[in-house]
């Protein structure tokens, strides 16, 4: 879909909203297209995140944008840009909680220019709508909760761009690393397996879950010794 054709002074702009039609399964996000033609820089297809690309169409169509000359036309969409960046990142946040790295993640998949995703991320944590240590302190507790173990989550911090060395009283503040073997044992307390290689198919469980091969390993042997003795009794 095309908006209607925009010319003055040899600047002619358009704008191509996003089609899913033939889209790709995969992370990428349907974009759409600023179409320029001017003097200086000749014909353009300048790809645009969708959001992006509706909020210039509309602009458009009601006739609010005029720029003279390529240079101000570009610097009109980099405004706008930033402008409907911050409402799809204030649009996230009020789902979930997301690290810097997670919301600027989600800008970039959508197709936002790396200056608009650091501005938009930089304004969301100077405000508080961002905070790595919050979110870190959040996803700690809940995935300790969870039964997770501590190499687990410090893997999955260090993915969403939080390294647990620099968060305040980590791991003792919210786990005895002592209690992992224990923790381990619980985990595998409630997982059933069966058939053939039940002690491979345990450990590979509770590796999966965080916990060393040397705690995971015990836990199962230790498990899996308590089932026997339950069935010959």
């Amino acid at each position: 879909m095309t908006s209607q054709a925009n010319d003055r002074a040899g600047l002619q702009w358009d704008v191509r909203l996003a089609s899913r039609r033939g889209l790709s399964q995969g992370p990428a996000r349907p974009r759409g297209k600023l179409i320029v033609d001017s003097e200086v820089g000749g014909h353009e297809e300048i790809p645009l995140p969708s959001s992006l690309a509706r909020a210039l169409h509309k602009k458009l169509k009601d006739d609010d944008l005029h720029p003279a000359s390529r240079a101000e036309l570009l610097h009109e969409v980099g405004r706008i840009s930033q402008d409907v960046a911050r409402q799809r990142l204030a649009g996230l946040l009020d789902r979930r909680d997301y690290s810097s790295k997670e919301a600027s993640d989600k800008l970039r998949m959508d197709g936002f220019a790396p200056q608009v995703v650091q501005r938009a991320v930089e304004r969301a944590c100077d405000s508080g709508l961002i905070d790595d240590q919050r979110f870190a302190d959040t996803f700690v507790r809940s995935k300790l909760y969870c039964g997770w173990g501590l190499n687990r989550i410090q893997r999955e911090l260090m993915r969403r761009g939080i390294d647990v060395a620099q968060l305040p009283g980590w791991p003792y503040e919210y786990t005895d690393p002592e209690d992992e073997q224990q923790r381990a044992y619980e985990a595998a307390s409630r997982k059933v397996v069966t058939g053939k290689n039940q002690l491979q198919k345990l450990v590979r469980f509770l590796v999966g879950r965080g916990f060393s091969m040397g705690e995971s390993l015990d836990a199962a042997r230790k498990v899996l010794d308590e089932r026997r003795q339950d069935d010959c009794a």
